[in-house]
Parts: structure tokens; sequence; C-alpha cells
């Protein structure tokens, strides 16, 4: 649908993952509010927080510190982080009063693969939430019906000339 922007979603139908069985109402919940989850990882990527968390378990106010955040809203993306399974919360902290400094972070196993490093996939959540990626989506709808490439509407440009004119995106 978009030509040379997809190819490497390109799966055979056969190699698809069968996904669990979910009610269908939280089935098309959870692919909605997709996009929040991209953008949670991006957040906490591009501040280096799994990095951070690499070293050691740390509270949101320690790591807001070392990054020179809000304490509050860096308490409320490590908690939406852990939300969607890359943080971990360490049970016995949960129990404290003060949460920014007393609930103590950790990295999941998925989590461990936004630190920077060989197996990291961390510039593809820091890369997929620019507008060079998610905007042209927005206009899936016209190009299905009009089997027309719709990159040039929704960025301004084709592809590749917004790629060279934003540089960090591509």
């Amino acid at each position: 649908f978009f030509r040379g922007t997809c190819a490497a979603m390109a799966v055979p139908p056969s190699d698809l993952p069968t996904l669990p069985r979910r009610p269908p109402r939280e089935t098309l919940f959870r692919l909605t509010s997709g996009f929040q989850a991209c953008h949670i990882l991006s957040a906490l990527c591009q501040l280096g927080i799994p990095d951070l968390l690499a070293v050691s378990p740390s509270t949101a106010a320690k790591i807001a510190e070392t990054i020179h955040a809000n304490p509050d809203t860096c308490f409320r993306l490590m908690r939406a982080s852990a939300a969607v399974g890359v943080l971990q919360i360490d049970p016995l902290s949960a129990k404290t009063e003060d949460q920014t400094t007393g609930i103590l972070f950790s990295l999941s196993e998925a989590g461990q693969l936004l630190c920077t490093g060989p197996r990291s996939v961390r510039a593809c959540f820091c890369t997929l939430t620019k507008p060079g990626h998610y905007l042209p989506y927005a206009l899936l709808d016209v190009a299905v019906k009009t089997g027309k490439c719709t990159t040039q509407e929704a960025l301004g440009s084709d592809i590749w000339k917004y790629f060279k004119k934003e540089g960090a995106e591509a």
C-alpha cells in the first residue's frame, strides 16, 4: 500500500504467529491503544531509562534526577512502561507511601532488549514513532480506496525526500 515503506512487513500468511484468544472487546482495545504503548517505549528509550535500569533497579525519583526530568511524570512513564511489560515493579516496594521515591523499578526480559547493545530494538521504537513513519498510516483508508501512495499527501513529499530532509528519522 505504501510502496517501498513496508517491504520489511511483508510476511507470508503461513508465517504469521497465532495470537492468544482474548475477548473481542479486549482485542479491539489493545489494537487501538497500541500507538500509546509504542510512544511509551519510545519516550523510555529516548530518555535512556532502560540503560540506567540495566545497571541496577531504581526509583522514578532517582531516574528523574539523573535525566533531569520531573519526578512525577517520570514515575507515570515508568508505571506505564510496567503496565505494557517492559519494566517490573518490586512488589515489596509497591506498598510505600511515596511512589516516586519508594517504588523500585527494574527491567523485564522484554525491557532488556531496549538497552543499547547488539540485541537492542531501541532504535526501532525511537524511529517508528516519528512522523515520517506513522503519518502515512493515517491515510491508509485513502490508499486502499484509490490504490495510490499517500506518502506525498501525508508528508508533503515522497518518503525518500522526506527522510533526506528530516535526516534523523531515516
